[in-house]
């Protein structure tokens, strides 16, 4: 299971290069064991991102 505050290494499927990248789970660990994906926050540098716009991709983390 997916426990909340942790991270993990994921990949962004539509990243260019398919970089694997720390992901942080923000989803509560109640429903982290009841549904079929988690909620989570990209993390990155200010390199990989200089447009100052917020990143919003949808990470899914399988068990």
């Amino acid at each position: 299971m997916f426990h909340r505050g942790h991270v993990y290494w994921v990949e962004i499927p539509d990243e260019p290069g398919r970089k694997r990248r720390p992901a942080l789970v923000l989803s509560p660990d109640v429903r982290n064991a009841l549904a079929g994906d988690v909620i989570g926050y990209r993390a990155g540098s200010a390199l990989d991102n200089p447009d100052p716009r917020p990143l919003t991709v949808q990470i899914c983390m399988y068990r």
